[in-house]
């Protein structure tokens, strides 16, 4: 998927991730070959957010599966509590259920790893 959007997600006016429905964007059908490529400067929260929300919406994934993508690929990944509160509002919409019952997003590594069922690698064993 190439992502390039039409509407500033980065305004103090976008508060809203039904915001990113204007999103333009294109995607390969090739199931084989998947890739995405999103530029933000942090790549921490606002991007994030956008991404999980594509795979919610669009590729019926649920919230969790969608965000241990994410954190796998990216693991600095943290929504926001209002993002995070408006997937978890989203993915009830679509599909049926909440798949995360928290709050918030956790921002400690260990935490968001075990919530999301990631195993976390053990550092020392490179050395």
């Amino acid at each position: 998927m190439r992502c390039s959007s039409s509407t500033s997600l980065g305004t103090k006016d976008t508060k809203d991730t039904k915001d990113t429905k204007d999103a333009k964007g294109t995607h390969t059908e090739d199931p084989k070959d998947p890739k995405i490529i999103v530029h933000c400067e942090a790549g921490v929260s606002r991007s994030a957010t956008v991404i999980a929300y594509y795979l919610v919406h669009e590729c019926n994934l649920s919230l969790k599966e969608a965000l241990a993508l994410l954190v796998r690929a990216r693991p600095d990944v943290r929504p926001n509590t209002g993002f995070f509160r408006q997937l978890v509002d989203i993915e009830v919409e679509t599909r049926g259920k909440a798949s995360l019952e928290v709050e918030r997003f956790p921002t400690i590594k260990e935490e968001k790893w075990a919530l999301l069922g990631i195993e976390v690698e053990d550092d020392d064993e490179s050395e």
